[in-house]
């Protein structure tokens, strides 16, 4: 389902985040090259999982955050991805993995 070998950096705004289970998931508002705006359905891992040493919380990100968040791509190129890393908007890095 995602692209393993790409990573994609997006930046952008906070449109929801939604804290639930069996999988998190962000949405987050990115203007493309083009200067047009694209929403991004990202997929995170479950709250359990994001939890404690990874520094994610229900409350950690906001509508109207600036963001940027790393994910590997939908294998279809459609907008979306899995969830790699945060950094919110006052440069806190969160779930960071390494970059490839």
């Amino acid at each position: 389902m995602f692209d393993q070998t790409k990573t994609l950096t997006l930046t952008g705004t906070v449109k929801s985040w939604q804290w639930t289970n069996p999988h998190t998931w962000l949405v987050v508002v990115v203007k493309n090259d083009k200067g047009e705006t694209q929403e991004w359905s990202i997929e995170g891992q479950s709250p359990s999982v994001l939890r404690g040493e990874q520094g994610y919380s229900r409350d950690i990100m906001k509508t109207g955050d600036k963001i940027v968040v790393r994910i590997h791509p939908r294998g279809d190129g459609t907008l979306g991805g899995s969830l790699m890393g945060v950094t919110d908007q006052d440069g806190k890095a969160l779930n960071q993995q390494p970059q490839n």
